[in-house]
């Protein structure tokens, strides 16, 4: 985005302000096609709850991105060349950081350093 669409958004959120007194909240990683509504950790078979495995969570989401695992794994960094990877490893850490799971065992899994998972799930760019 460049200062000039910056700039006319940040009108348009002063103008909402003036006329109706609240401020004008944008979802921003919605419209990157990022989910925040954080996929649920728990789902319930014969009124028991069913923990689904960190590999679950992974599977789920990289799939719905329509990425590649094999890149997530081998890749150091994941840059503009792999959008759908990027997208799903940011949504992955936000679950993983959302509900307080082992960074360690999360970073385990993708083949990354703890911190990453750290990073993604801070990520705003995606």
């Amino acid at each position: 985005m460049t200062s000039e669409q910056l700039s006319v958004i940040k009108g348009y959120q002063k103008d909402y302000q003036s006329k109706f007194g609240s401020r004008l909240e944008i979802d921003w990683m919605g419209m990157k096609g990022i989910d925040t509504n954080h996929v649920s950790l728990e789902k319930y078979e014969n009124n028991v709850v069913v923990y689904k495995e960190l590999e679950d969570v992974l599977n789920e989401v990289v799939e719905k991105h329509k990425a590649s695992l094999e890149i997530i794994k081998r890749r150091k960094r994941l840059d503009r060349q792999f959008p759908k990877e990027r997208r799903a490893l940011v949504e992955f850490a936000r679950i993983v950081k959302a509900n307080k799971l082992s960074c360690k065992l999360a970073a385990k899994l993708i083949n990354k350093d703890r911190t990453m998972i750290y990073h993604y799930s801070n990520e705003t760019k995606v």
